[in-house]
């Protein structure tokens, strides 16, 4: 289904909870018993993994499926392959390694966004990416200003105060991502912001009102078409990032006095949904954009040393990750709070620090180690490497790719990209960890076939097992991945049972503080040496208690051998 008719004119906001509120697979096998957790295959049959001395076993397990699902997908699916073992792994025991992609050509965030409807930027390559300068009336861009816009960018070395949103993601993605940005034509507004404010409508944002004249004024002034903006070739500009020069309405009184909602005068991404032109390959038309006001530039820095954490954060949702904070605030007889599954410190929950192991997984710019059964692991930090361990329930098999439930665990470092919102505090955000330790995590991206009903309601979930070949939106049916850390943008099961996307399993709290929105970026939600994990102790942080939301227990007890700055060793027993 064509999701225009039914998404509401709801933002992304890069600080709004906060600051109101406070292909194919190929792996590599580590032991001859570890194909029994080889990825599912397309028609639901045994899959095989090559050993590491060569020989093909059978796998013994099954795709998992949730017990929440109210009917199969019905989706076509394609298999996977696997590869020889790689002698360098690092560990003992039943695991393997990823050596592929951890999407394919269906599980990824612009085949979920376009089968709704919708864009979004690619993960990897070098995609060019416009942005455009928007004046109001009133206020005019200094030449300083855009030089900062285009430092904060573009800065090869970073911007003086931190990483610009180039050098940021070539290291956070180890080299798969490396976007370019080219600050385009400035479009002048005759409308002041108050005038501007009075165009917005739920049936055409002014935000994409002024997407369209900026574009098209770019398109007539420079003589550029786009195409070199659209790397999919589907007719559409990948992403557009506009700057207004007004500030937000946090820095302005008089803004905020009409805009006490924050629909216009922030920063979010949005999708214009109502664009009567048709994509063109010839001259691409604008769909997914970021609009920002050029203060979001100097909430921790001055001139000429910009700050990009906002444009990197909204970055994130122009590739389709979701924010891992919470929208909601949940209120009782005896207190109010907004919980916080992910703990704070991750660049989509608080805008801070690096992004963490699912969304670089998500990303497809990480190859996990797959835990298959006991076995013990020696990783390196995310930072140096992308190491990153991702173990299934217990004789279920995962599809390999992101997008499906498992448990996933990194080796965090205040150093890199982590270390200067570990040093100090960002804004209104949670200190990041100043000690090493593993940030264990419990996903659930699974990706469900969603049925409408006449009221345009989700009527019918049914979750999605194997890897589709593709995604094929009906007229009251489409793809979507229901979880979210919001209660309110929960859908079918996923509504009614409580499933996060994303949660951390806090170590040194297993009451689970953070569902009351406690503790975050506290150093003692991090497992260090000594420390162990089981479901049964931890069974607050998940919604079945004891099973993941699939219905499969976890079934493995985790102990945390060795913790350092350098590396750790991880024991993993089944139970």
């Amino acid at each position: 289904m064509n999701n225009k008719s039914r998404w509401s004119a709801e933002i992304l906001l890069a600080f709004g909870a906060l600051v109101l509120g406070s292909c194919s697979f190929s792996f590599v096998t580590n032991s001859a018993s570890s194909s029994s957790q080889a990825p599912a295959s397309s028609t639901g049959d045994t899959a095989s993994a090559t050993s590491e001395g060569g020989a093909a076993s059978s796998s013994s397990g099954s795709s998992a499926s949730s017990s929440g699902a109210a009917a199969s997908s019905g989706v076509s699916s394609t298999s996977a392959s696997s590869a020889p073992g790689d002698s360098s792994s690092s560990g003992s025991g039943n695991f393997y390694k990823v050596t592929g992609d951890t999407t394919t050509k269906a599980l990824n965030y612009q085949s979920i966004n376009a089968n709704q409807g919708i864009d979004a930027l690619p993960t990897t390559g070098s995609p060019k990416i416009l942005v455009l300068p928007i004046e109001l009336t009133g206020y005019e861009f200094s030449s300083a200003a855009l030089n900062d816009i285009d430092t904060a960018l573009n800065g090869a070395n970073g911007t003086g105060y931190w990483e610009s949103v180039a050098s940021f993601y070539k290291k956070s993605s180890f080299g798969s991502f490396t976007p370019s940005y080219t600050l385009g034509t400035k479009y002048v507004s005759s409308l002041t912001p108050q005038q501007l404010y009075a165009k917005n409508t739920s049936s055409l944002p002014v935000s994409s009102y002024i997407l369209r004249q900026a574009l098209a004024n770019h398109k007539k002034v420079s003589g550029d078409n786009c195409t070199a903006y659209d790397s999919d070739k589907n007719g559409y500009v990948d992403a557009v990032i506009m700057v207004y020069s007004c500030p937000d309405v946090s820095k302005d009184s008089a803004l905020s006095e009409i805009d006490s909602d924050y629909d216009v005068f922030w920063a979010f991404c949005f999708w214009d949904y109502s664009n009567p032109s048709s994509p063109s390959t010839a001259s691409p038309i604008g769909m997914t954009y970021f609009w920002m006001s050029y203060n979001f530039l100097y909430e921790e820095s001055t001139s000429p040393k910009p700050d990009a954490h906002t444009l990197i954060h909204e970055s994130g949702h122009l590739m389709g990750a979701d924010d891992y904070y919470c929208y909601d605030t949940v209120t009782t007889d005896k207190s109010e709070y907004t919980p916080a599954p992910m703990g704070g410190v991750a660049m989509m929950d608080c805008n801070v620090t690096d992004h963490d192991a699912f969304t670089k997984l998500s990303f497809n710019w990480v190859k996990p180690y797959v835990v298959t059964g006991n076995a013990t692991i020696t990783i390196n930090p995310m930072e140096t490497n992308g190491d990153c361990i991702l173990i299934p329930a217990k004789g279920s098999t995962w599809n390999g790719t992101a997008f499906d439930e498992y448990m996933l665990l990194e080796l965090y470092t205040p150093t890199g990209l982590n270390q200067l919102d570990s040093l100090a505090q960002y804004s209104y955000d949670p200190l990041g960890y100043t000690t090493a330790g593993i940030r264990l995590m419990h996903v659930d991206n699974r990706l469900a076939k969603c049925t409408y009903n006449s009221s345009n309601e989700i009527s019918e979930t049914a979750y999605v097992t194997g890897t589709p070949s593709s995604l094929s939106a009906t007229s009251d049916s489409d793809y979507e991945i229901p979880q979210s850390n919001t209660p309110s943008r929960r859908a079918g099961d996923a509504a009614t049972k409580g499933y996060n996307l994303v949660t951390m399993i806090q170590a040194g709290y297993p009451t689970n503080t953070l569902q009351y929105g406690r503790n975050q970026g506290d150093n003692k939600n991090l497992f260090t040496a000594g420390q162990s994990f089981d479901q049964a102790t931890y069974s607050s942080f998940f919604a079945n208690q004891t099973t993941l939301d699939n219905g499969s227990a976890f079934g493995y007890r985790i102990h945390f051998d060795k913790v350092s700055a350098t590396s750790a060793t991880i024991n993993f027993t089944t139970l």
